[in-house]
C-alpha cells in the first residue's frame, strides 16, 4: 500500500486499520485515532502524528524518516506566495499563519487551512466553498458575505468575526466558538451545530439556523430578534 503525498488525514477514526508493510509520504495524521493500528514494517516519510491516539498501536521494525508527534509551529507564509501556490495546485496549507493581509474576494475554494492562525484578516467576500478549517483561529476576522458553503469549520475559534451575509450551507460548525460573532442576514441552512458557543453572538436574520445539541446559549440575538439571556444548553 503506497499513499501518495498531501493525503489529509486528520481526525480520521483509523481504529484497528492494518497499515503493515505500508509507505506513507508526506501524510497529515494530526488528531487520528491509531488504536490498535498496525504499521508493522511500514515506511513513514514526513507524516505528522500530533495529538493522534496512538495507544496499543504496532510500530516493529517501522521506518520513521522526518516523523512528528508534536504539533508543529505556525509557519508564516507571505500572501503572493500562498497565491502562486494555490494557483500552482496546492492546497495544504495547514498550521499557516498570516495576520492584517487583506484576501477580499479571492478564491480559496478546497484550501486546507486546518489550524490556520487567520486573525484580523479581510476574507470578505471570498470563495472558501468545501475548505478545511477545522481548529483554525479566525478571531476578529472579516468574513462578511464570504462562501463558506461545505467548509469544515469544526473546533475553529471565530470569535468577533464578522460573518454578515456569509454562505455556511451545509458547513459544519460543531464544537466552533462563535463568541461576539455577527452573522446577520447569513445563509446557515444544513449547517452542523452540535456543540457551538454562542456567547454574546448576533444572529439577527440568519435563515435556517438551528443550535445543535450540547449548543451553549448566552447573551445572543435569535434569527427572529429575540434575545437569550441564558446562559442554556440546548438538549
Amino acid at each position: 500500500m503506497i499513499c501518495d503525498r498531501y493525503i489529509i488525514l486528520e481526525n480520521a477514526d483509523l481504529t484497528d486499520i492494518n497499515l503493515s508493510n505500508a509507505e506513507l509520504n508526506e501524510v497529515y495524521l494530526m488528531g487520528a485515532n491509531l488504536t490498535g493500528a498496525n504499521l508493522s514494517n511500514a515506511s513513514l516519510y514526513i507524516v505528522s502524528l500530533a495529538s493522534a491516539n496512538l495507544e496499543q498501536a504496532i510500530f516493529r521494525n517501522t521506518t520513521l524518516d522526518e516523523v512528528s508527534f508534536e504539533p508543529p509551529n505556525p509557519r508564516y507564509i507571505e500572501v503572493r506566495k500562498l497565491l502562486e501556490q494555490y494557483a500552482a495546485g496546492e492546497r495544504n496549507f495547514a498550521g499557516i499563519k498570516v495576520n492584517n493581509t487583506a484576501l477580499s474576494g479571492v478564491d480559496l475554494s478546497g484550501i486546507n487551512l486546518s489550524k490556520a492562525h487567520l486573525m484580523t484578516l479581510n476574507l470578505s467576500n471570498a470563495n472558501l466553498s468545501n475548505a478545511h478549517l477545522p481548529g483554525a483561529r479566525m478571531l476578529g476576522t472579516n468574513l462578511s458575505g464570504a462562501n463558506l458553503s461545505g467548509a469544515n469549520l469544526r473546533n475553529a475559534d471565530l470569535s468577533g468575526a464578522n460573518l454578515r451575509k456569509a454562505n455556511l450551507n451545509d458547513a459544519d460548525l460543531r464544537d466552533a466558538i462563535l463568541s461576539g460573532a455577527d452573522l446577520t442576514e447569513a445563509d446557515c441552512e444544513r449547517t452542523k451545530t452540535e456543540n457551538v458557543i454562542l456567547v454574546a453572538t448576533n444572529l439577527t436574520g440568519v435563515k435556517g439556523f438551528g443550535s445543535g445539541i450540547g449548543a451553549f446559549v448566552c447573551k445572543t440575538i435569535e434569527p427572529g430578534g429575540e434575545f437569550v439571556e441564558g446562559p442554556a444548553w440546548i438538549e
